[in-house]
């Protein structure tokens, strides 16, 4: 029991990341089929980048020419400045991305979990129920963090967008910064 609540508890840490950038996705009017495909496509790359991880060790992180996180920073500033271009010009700022979008998305936010497969065996030996915990969690929190941002959205108007673009911008930062 120890032991799955420990994979537990890395499953909701990993799944910190996609939690709070979902919470930016409220004001940008995203759909209920938005936050299903957001919430499922990162949910799968959770499962996956554990065992990949595990599987390519050490050796693939020391070849990989970029840093994740700043990658990550830089793709969250550049949404944060098409939001603020998007917010001038005067239309409704929209959620929209296309497959590639969901699947950077989903990537980034995941790979805390490829590193973590990594080190996978000195949590556990069952990498399948790490991995599926890892996918469940990383779904719900993406899907919950969609869900309330949307929620205090259409509650605060306005104010709701330069909350998700200041809590955007800042992940931006922190990501560069990390």
């Amino acid at each position: 029991m120890s032991n799955f609540l420990a994979i537990l508890f890395v499953g909701i840490a990993l799944s910190m990341d996609a939690f709070s950038l979902s919470l930016t996705f409220g004001p940008l009017n995203i759909t209920k089929k938005n936050i299903f495909f957001f919430s499922i496509t990162t949910a799968i790359f959770h499962f996956f980048l554990p065992l990949l991880g595990l599987a390519l060790g050490n050796k693939a992180i020391s070849t990989l020419p970029i840093n994740p996180n700043d990658l990550l920073g830089i793709i969250l500033l550049v949404l944060g400045l098409k939001i603020i271009y998007d917010m001038f010009s005067k239309e409704e700022p929209t959620f929209s991305l296309n497959i590639f979008g969901y699947l950077l998305f989903a990537v980034l936010v995941s790979f805390d979990s490829f590193t973590t497969g990594i080190g996978l065996p000195a949590i556990t030996t069952n990498f399948f129920l790490s991995s599926t915990t890892f996918s469940l969690t990383s779904g719900f929190f993406t899907f919950l963090g969609c869900i309330i941002s949307k929620k205090v959205s259409s509650k605060l108007g306005k104010k709701a967008n330069y909350l998700g673009l200041t809590i955007l911008i800042l992940l931006g930062l922190y990501y560069l910064c990390k």
